[in-house]
């Protein structure tokens, strides 16, 4: 919870232009959709946890914001992996095919405009039986 915490203040600080009612509600559902999803990491892939939380937070949010998320999120994982090296430890890794999955489901999200449920429905068609 601290590392997204973080993650969202630097994102913040780098944010331009003053705060609206869209942007509040966009802010809001990041964080609880991001508390909703990470119920589910055991039994979901991490491509299909990508995909689904970029395509239900373009429901909400620009899609600049939700793209510049996710590669803040894979800088972030670059991080946490370089300092794990030495740990071996290999929680937190990075990955092209994650910025991957968030494309995907920005792009379902703008192109067919699905409510939450059917932007899992089709990352989980898309990812889960066929990676990690």
């Amino acid at each position: 919870m601290k590392k997204l915490t973080t993650t969202l203040m630097l994102f913040f600080c780098f944010v331009p232009g003053k705060i609206f009612a869209e942007d509040l509600m966009c802010y809001y559902k990041t964080y609880s959709l991001f508390q909703e999803i990470s119920k589910y990491t055991k039994q979901i892939s991490d491509k299909t946890q990508h995909c689904t939380l970029s395509c239900q937070l373009t429901i909400y949010c620009n899609k600049n914001y939700v793209i510049s998320l996710g590669y803040l999120k894979e800088l972030r994982d670059l991080g946490v992996y370089t300092r794990n090296i030495f740990k071996k430890n290999k929680k937190a890794s990075p990955s092209i095919d994650d910025l991957k999955a968030n494309k995907k489901g920005v792009d379902y999200s703008l192109e067919y405009d699905p409510d939450e449920e059917e932007c899992f429905d089709y990352c989980l068609d898309q990812y889960e039986y066929n990676e990690d």
